[in-house]
């Protein structure tokens, strides 16, 4: 139908309402002409006796009777018509405020001919009503749809009763819009489907919006993964919500679970964590750690206020185990340096007369005869001398920094050269030591000087837990060293164990004690870094470092060096 032809047909309509808008007292009018021509009727058709003024007024009661009730009829029926159009005029203003509301609408017969559009639907597709009316749907914005199966008409008369769809619109302009269309069946009189109503929303500048969110979006998670650390974010029940993709790679699926679990292999929140601090005070925060696999970390924790209204926290966890081992090695290599520099000037002052000593007792040995008391003690003097020259030369070959390779070490032999220079240390403290390791154990391939350096670590700190626990001489002031080899997972070990019974470690601080600069000693008697190069040098070479203690009783340091071939060196 032809949207002129509903034009008219409206005009018509509208000048129709407006001729019987006081139908009612039409009716009241119509029933005194009636009444009138009722009694002209009776006295100049009829001829009946009277005037007309009587036949007015004065009539018999039947005629009365009948008058009035024919009157009463046309009245009531001008009162019901009057009712019954002005609910027809409501219901077409309603109708046509409902199609002119801000929503933009057009009416599309089942030719796809464009039949009726309201001035929304003109603004959004920017063509006048009279240029859209002659077109058909295609012609005023081609979408997505025109001309496929998913055409809403094509799904209307295929028997939907509503279909709605996001689509993609080309104007005339040129300019492209993007719409969610909602289309419902158009019918006529007869319940027929004659074509389909469209209501448009348009939704381009929300798609803008999107489109723009998710580059800034894409932006956001660009400079995460870039900036090479791990970066998460947890709610107050410390629940993780995002993981950039460096801890995704390493901690996959883990969105919705517990961050100390997690990350931390905790069964509960961290002791150390500041978060319900940082949400209270709005602060950013910084603390490191010690993870339990002995990861050193960096945590920096960001609070802020998410869409939901809910304060949550951007956590960046840092991996800085390199950075402090590096510190550690540093602080080492300044030590060694030292420690080199001393040696150096203690093995020229001490070499030379000890040289001078050995010869002069040597000379003296060979002048005296044997078995008198004086050769003996020329022979004692001798071997005493060649027991300080040992000494010295093992303490220059600790101090020296040598690049050696990796090469086959007994543990024997290491332990022997280690106890070289501290054993009259430990014998001057009256400590105890007894030394169980076989002569016979596998070799393991490692650095010898680094290995060493691993066991005058740990002996300087049972030292000093015996001594602190026992300060003169007693019989539990014990040291016991001993070495075995294992197999565990088809894999073999040298295992050396440290079990001391001095004054232990609280349970609280032992997974710190490998921390660099950590300390349980009192200033100036530990500097922090014992343990850690320990652990350091232990993780090179492939092998697992164990610390057991309780406070008060003992402390067990186990060390487990995987066995390798010569071929590996």
């Amino acid at each position: 139908m032809p949207d002129q032809l509903l034009n008219n047909m409206g005009k018509k309509r509208t000048k129709s309402l407006k001729a019987i808008d006081n139908i009612a007292y039409s009716g009241i009018v119509l029933g005194v002409i009636y009444w009138i021509f009722e009694a002209s009727v009776h006295v100049f058709i009829f001829k009946e006796e009277g005037t007309l003024l009587q036949h007015l007024f004065d009539m018999h009661l039947h005629e009365f009777w009948m008058r009035s009730l024919v009157v009463s009829i046309i009245i009531i029926f001008a009162f019901y018509a009057q009712t019954i159009i002005n609910r027809s005029r409501r219901a077409n203003a309603e109708l046509n405020h409902i199609f002119n509301a801000a929503v933009p609408l057009c009416v599309i017969d089942k030719n796809y001919n464009v039949i009726r559009v309201n001035e929304r639907f003109s603004s959004l597709f920017g063509m006048p009503r009279d240029e859209i009316l002659s077109k058909i749907c295609c012609d005023i914005g081609e979408g997505t749809l025109c001309n496929t199966p998913g055409c809403l008409m094509m799904q209307i008369l295929g028997g939907k009763e509503l279909c709605e769809c996001e689509v993609t619109k080309k104007l005339k302009s040129g300019r492209i819009i993007s719409c969610v269309v909602t289309a419902t069946p158009y019918r006529d009189l007869d319940g027929e489907i004659i074509g389909i109503v469209e209501n448009f929303t348009d939704i381009t500048k929300r798609k803008q919006a999107e489109q723009l969110l998710q580059s800034e979006r894409d932006k956001f998670k660009g400079v995460l993964n870039a900036i090479g650390e791990g970066m998460y974010i947890v709610n107050q029940d410390f629940t993780i919500e995002y993981q950039n993709q460096i801890l995704d790679e390493h901690f996959p699926g883990v969105i919705g679970d517990k961050c100390y679990t997690s990350y931390m292999q905790f069964d509960k929140p961290c002791e150390f964590c500041p978060l319900q601090k940082t949400i209270e005070s709005d602060e950013i925060q910084q603390i490191e750690i010690i993870r339990s696999d002995g990861q050193y970390m960096d945590i920096v924790y960001s609070p802020f206020i998410d869409v939901d209204g809910k304060a949550k926290m951007i956590i960046l966890l840092r991996d800085i185990t390199e950075k402090m081992t590096s510190e550690a090695e540093t602080m080492r290599a300044a030590h060694l340096a030292s420690i080199g520099e001393l040696a150096a000037g203690v093995a020229h002052e001490i070499n030379n007369p000890i040289n001078s000593i050995i010869n002069l007792a040597q000379i003296l040995y060979n002048d005296i005869e044997q078995g008198s008391s004086e050769r003996d003690i020329a022979k004692r003097i001798i071997k005493e001398g060649d027991r300080i020259a040992h000494i010295v030369y093992s303490l220059l070959s600790f101090a020296r920094e040598r690049k050696e390779s990796k090469g086959p070490v007994n543990m024997h032999g290491i332990m022997n050269e280690t106890l070289s220079l501290v054993g009259s240390l430990l014998r001057k403290d009256n400590i105890d030591l007894k030394v169980e390791i076989a002569m016979d154990l596998p070799d393991i391939i490692a650095h010898p000087q680094q290995i060493q350096q691993i066991f005058l670590n740990i002996l300087n700190n049972s030292r000093y837990a015996l001594n602190q626990k026992y300060p003169g001489i007693d019989e539990n002031k014990t040291l016991i060293i001993q070495g075995q080899d294992i197999t565990e997972n088809e894999h073999k070990y040298v295992r050396i164990i440290f079990l001391d019974k001095g004054i232990g470690i609280p349970k609280n601080i032992i997974k710190k004690v490998i921390n660099p600069f950590y300390s349980s000693k009192p200033p100036g008697k530990g500097t922090g870094l014992g343990l850690s190069i320990t652990h350091g040098i232990v993780s090179n070479h492939g092998g697992k470092l164990k610390i057991e203690s309780i406070e008060g009783e003992f402390t067990k340091v186990t060390i487990d060096f995987p066995v390798g071939d010569k071929n590996e060196c």
